[in-house]
């Protein structure tokens, strides 16, 4: 396999046409976005740039040729576009808390753009929604216990004033995964066990921290829709600075993966409590800085 990678990183004629092929079928599609981080954290600009236009060609012939949505592919070229970007970025810098910072920067203007282009985005987005929570009703009683059925309305409304600042969000998480994996990629070929360590060590400055912080409280505090629209943009890289800690930490234990699993099962489980807790060890951490404070021994 890595004689292969090896190989593909020499033989741009042939990455272009499997990433191309690969793009053709979604099920696929996921190691055609990988090849295009690891070329281009390898190759740079012009190699990466001639991935994303193999990618893109069964997009649009999706859109010309078939009923599919824009907003959909809109999506997916938000995600590739961004990707790119992200790869490209880290490839130049080395630095995961400056890919943090300019992703924050970026998913902030994207949502300020949206809301001064479209001021009832919360409207398109409920209108959006409303065929999902109708959906809600037929769950058995067991799912709906949290939430009652009088209060599915204000639910709606509250989740839609939300809703372009999550999207950003995920588009924003499904890159930075992406990127990991590619630099996991290249990483595993390069410098075996280098990215272990750039992923444990990333740690938020305290004036970054503070103003995710800020965003966030005052978002959830003042009800104003940009900045409650910005709350799932600035969750992120808080979220991001407390697993980067977590794995860590749980690195100086004889028994690593189980205690990783048990974060894992809780974020899903108690996901609302967890992501309290790592936005504040995140937080801490940017001004107390753990790891530099405590020296663990295995």
């Amino acid at each position: 396999m890595r004689n292969w990678l090896l190989s593909l990183l020499i033989n741009r004629r042939q990455v272009f046409f499997l990433v191309l092929f690969l793009s053709t079928l979604p099920i696929l599609r996921w190691f055609a976005l990988i090849l295009l981080s690891l070329v281009t954290l390898r190759l740079g600009a012009k190699a990466g740039s001639q991935l994303v236009c193999a990618i893109l060609i069964p997009i649009v012939l999706q859109l010309t040729y078939s009923k599919v949505g824009l907003l959909p592919i809109l999506g997916q070229v938000a995600n590739i576009g961004l990707l790119f970007g992200l790869s490209l970025l880290l490839s130049l810098t080395r630095s995961w808390l400056m890919l943090l910072q300019c992703l924050t920067v970026l998913g902030l203007l994207v949502v300020l753009g949206v809301h001064v282009l479209y001021p009832d985005i919360a409207n398109f987005w409920q209108a959006l929604l409303t065929p999902e929570f109708a959906s809600l009703k037929s769950l058995p009683a067991f799912f709906k216990a949290a939430v009652s059925e009088q209060d599915m309305p204000a639910l709606l409304a509250y989740v839609s004033r939300l809703a372009t600042g999550l999207d950003v969000m995920v588009i924003s998480a499904a890159a930075l995964v992406n990127v990991i994996f590619g630099r996991y990629v290249q990483a595993s070929l390069f410098n075996p066990g280098g990215l272990k360590k750039e992923l444990y060590h990333i740690h938020l400055s305290p004036l970054y921290a503070s103003a995710l912080l800020l965003i966030l409280i005052l978002g959830l505090m003042t009800h104003i829709s940009l900045l409650l629209d910005c709350v799932g943009v600035v969750l992120l890289p808080l979220m991001v600075a407390g697993l980067s800690l977590v794995h860590y930490l749980t690195a100086q234990t004889r028994h690593q993966s189980m205690w990783l699993v048990f974060c894992y099962c809780a974020l899903l489980l108690l996901s609302s409590e967890v992501l309290v807790i790592l936005i504040g060890v995140g937080f801490v951490d940017a001004w107390w800085n753990i790891r530099q404070r405590y020296v663990f021994k295995r």
